[in-house]
């Protein structure tokens, strides 16, 4: 499975950029960001329908800048 996730830096913080549905987020440092990946992209691509409840694969992702 491959997806994009970009990130932006803007006045506030980090924001993600990505092809993965419903996926918005933002945090005041890249360590806060990758945090908060680490927890929604699982559960999205479930929600998605892109895993299922018994994929057992690693999920992995590279932030990259846009």
């Amino acid at each position: 499975m491959s997806k994009h996730f970009g990130i932006i830096k803007d006045k506030y913080g980090w924001v993600i950029d990505s092809d993965v549905p419903r996926l918005v987020t933002e945090a005041e440092t890249i360590e806060k960001l990758n945090t908060k990946l680490r927890e929604m992209i699982p559960e999205l691509l479930l929600l998605n329908n892109l895993i299922t409840n018994n994929y057992t694969n690693n999920i992995t992702f590279e932030l990259t800048n846009s």
